[in-house]
C-alpha cells in the first residue's frame, strides 16, 4: 500500500534483492541452513513456531495461523515486510526503509496512502434491523442467538457487497469506532471489517451494559460473544490480543477500575493464544480462565451458562497454573 516516488527502483525489486539470510542471522540469531528456517514467533512467543522461507521471503506461524481475523494487521502469515514489522516492532514505512537499506538501494521517498475515515460510519445502504419483518432471517437468527436486546442497535444490508449480513456498530463506551459485517446466512468469512480505516488491532468492543462497581472485565473474541454476557464484557475482533488493544485494557484499568480479566475464549483459540495473551497481561492484571467445552463458544452456551463459568473461573498466576488449570476460584 506504499508508493515509491521519483525513483527508478521499486519496492518489489528491493524485496527481491533483500539479503534475508544475513538479516535473519543478525536479528534473530538463527544460523540459516537450507531453503528455510524455524524461529520463535515474535507475535505469540511459541517456540520454533514460525517458518521463514528464504526463497519466497514468506513467513507463517503455525501457532497463531488462525488468529487475527477480520482485517487485523497480523493473521499468522505474510511477507518480508510483515516479518520486519513483527521483529523490529515498527510501522510499515520503517520496514520499507529497512528493506531499502539492507538491499543497499539509494534512500527512497515513501509516501503512505492517506487513511480516510468516512463521515458516516454506518453505510447509507444499511437499514435498521428493527424495521425488518419479524420472520426475516436476520431477526430470526438474532433471536436464536438469544441477542434480542440488540435489535434496536443493529442494521441490515439487503444489497451490495455486504448483503446477507448484520451491520454491528463497534463502540467503545458509546464511541462509534467502526462496523462489523457479520453473516446471518452462513457466508464465508463470518465477519468482514472495513479494514482500510477501521484499525481493529487498536480497538476493542465494550458491551452496552457496564457496571462500574465491578473491578473485572470478561474478554471474548467478538461483539456477539461479549453481548451474550451483556455487561462488563469485551470483544477483541478475533482471537489475538494486539498491543494496541492492550493499551485499551490499560484504559479500562485507569478509567473504569478494571483490575481482573476473565478470559472466556473459544477452546480452539485459547489453545493457541493463551500463553501469548497472559504473557502480556499477567504483569498488570489478575487473570482468570473460563473452561468452555470443546465445540462451544460463549454465544452458543448462552447468558446463564456463561455467567456460571465466569463465577467459577480459575485463577492463573503463572504459566504452570495455565498448564494445570488449578481450580482456585477467587472471583466472587
Amino acid at each position: 500500500m506504499l508508493q515509491s516516488l521519483n525513483s527508478k527502483y521499486d519496492l518489489k525489486k528491493a524485496i527481491a534483492d533483500f539479503p534475508i539470510r544475513r538479516w535473519v542471522s543478525e536479528r534473530l540469531g538463527v544460523t540459516p541452513v537450507g531453503d528455510s528456517c524455524r524461529c520463535d514467533c515474535p507475535h505469540c512467543g511459541y517456540k520454533s513456531a514460525m517458518r521463514i522461507s528464504f526463497t519466497s521471503k514468506r513467513i507463517k506461524c503455525y501457532a497463531c495461523d488462525d488468529g487475527g481475523h477480520g482485517g487485523t494487521v497480523w493473521n499468522g502469515r505474510g511477507g518480508l515486510l510483515d516479518l520486519i514489522m513483527l521483529v523490529d516492532r515498527v510501522q510499515m514505512s520503517d520496514a520499507v526503509s529497512t528493506v531499502f537499506a539492507y538491499s543497499e538501494y539509494p534512500e527512497q521517498t515513501i509516501q503512505a496512502r492517506a487513511v480516510v475515515v468516512p463521515e458516516n460510519i454506518i453505510p447509507s445502504n444499511a437499514l435498521p434491523l428493527s424495521k425488518a419483518l419479524v420472520d426475516h432471517p436476520a431477526r430470526v437468527q438474532l433471536s436464536r442467538r438469544r441477542l434480542d436486546h440488540l435489535l434496536p442497535r443493529l442494521y441490515l444490508c439487503v444489497d451490495g457487497h455486504y448483503a446477507g449480513r448484520w451491520v454491528i456498530p463497534c463502540r467503545y463506551f458509546g464511541q462509534l469506532e467502526g462496523v462489523e459485517y457479520k453473516t446471518y446466512e452462513g457466508a464465508k468469512p463470518k465477519s468482514l471489517f472495513p479494514h482500510r480505516w477501521f484499525q481493529t488491532d487498536k480497538c476493542i468492543y465494550t458491551t452496552y451494559g457496564w457496571d462500574e462497581s465491578k473491578d473485572f472485565a470478561i474478554i471474548t473474541e467478538s461483539a456477539f460473544d461479549a453481548e451474550t454476557l451483556r455487561t462488563n464484557a469485551v470483544g477483541l475482533y478475533g482471537s489475538v490480543l494486539h498491543e494496541g488493544q492492550l493499551d485499551r485494557l490499560f484504559d479500562l484499568q485507569e478509567h473504569h477500575g478494571v483490575h481482573r480479566l476473565v478470559w472466556c475464549l473459544d477452546p480452539d483459540a485459547w489453545a493457541k493464544q493463551s500463553r501469548a495473551i497472559l504473557s502480556r497481561t499477567r504483569t498488570f492484571f489478575e487473570n482468570y480462565v473460563c473452561t468452555i467445552p470443546e465445540g462451544d463458544d460463549p454465544n452458543s452456551l448462552g447468558y446463564q451458562v456463561c455467567w456460571d463459568l465466569v463465577r467459577n473461573a480459575q485463577y492463573i498466576g503463572s504459566s504452570l497454573d495455565l498448564l494445570r488449570l488449578v481450580p482456585e476460584n477467587r472471583l466472587q
